[in-house]
């Protein structure tokens, strides 16, 4: 009687696989942000990563630092299929504890909203008449905006201002296929060390939301 090859463990999902730390590295050289002094949390990196997830229908993101350490990720929490607006996630940290909550919104006229919640509050808001700007808000207070381009909107690189309208950081998208139709992008955030308070950590949240905003930008385009 032959003698059957032992059983074998079941393949990793792609979800639970660790990001690949070169891809973030190469990803970082290509931005050129610099990194002087990293930070020790999600909310104090000068530069974040922001990877999709292998072998998602819809990308959720592993974020990680400047080298690849893994210090967060996007976990989606409804099929994007049924919602027009976006969908619902949370960012947990490595152990899986919450961390932010992003929920989509509507209901003020020609603009799509998006409340975060968790070790921050706030709102991102898009008006349909300004297609390149999204502003972040705060107890009811501007706290600053991210600006895309005039032309790609918020599908290219994009500037980030605080309330006085100071460049505080930027946000660079890189293609990660060669398919042109492809969403599946990575991006890449720098901000500025100094920047720190409410604004500092909503901002951990506008990966995400800017995928949201361009899926539903070419969606009904």
């Amino acid at each position: 009687m032959t003698d059957l090859p032992p059983p074998q463990p079941p393949p990793v999902p792609p979800e639970a696989e660790p990001p690949d730390p070169s891809r973030a590295q190469d990803l970082v050289a290509r931005s050129g942000f610099t990194v002087y002094e990293p930070g020790r949390t999600v909310f104090d990196q000068p530069v974040l990563v922001y990877l999709p997830r292998r072998g998602k229908r819809w990308s959720d993101f592993d974020i990680v630092d400047h080298v690849g350490r893994p210090l967060a990720r996007e976990v989606k929490t409804k099929d994007p299929r049924l919602l027009s607006v976006g969908v619902p996630s949370r960012i947990v940290d490595t152990y899986n504890n919450p961390i932010l909550e992003i929920r989509p919104k509507s209901g003020r006229f020609l603009s799509t909203d998006f409340e975060v919640l968790g070790a921050a509050n706030g709102m991102f808001s898009q008006r349909v008449t300004l297609a390149s700007r999204l502003t972040i808000e705060a107890n009811a207070e501007p706290f600053g905006a991210i600006i895309g381009g005039r032309l790609s909107g918020f599908s290219g690189n994009m500037e980030i201002e605080d309330h006085d309208k100071n460049i505080v950081g930027e946000i660079r998208q890189y293609r990660l296929t060669r398919n042109p139709f492809s969403m599946d992008k990575a991006l890449v955030m720098g901000i500025d060390p100094l920047l720190r308070g409410e604004l500092r950590r909503l901002l951990v949240a506008a990966p995400p939301i800017l995928f949201a905003i361009r899926r539903q930008q070419q969606g009904s385009s």
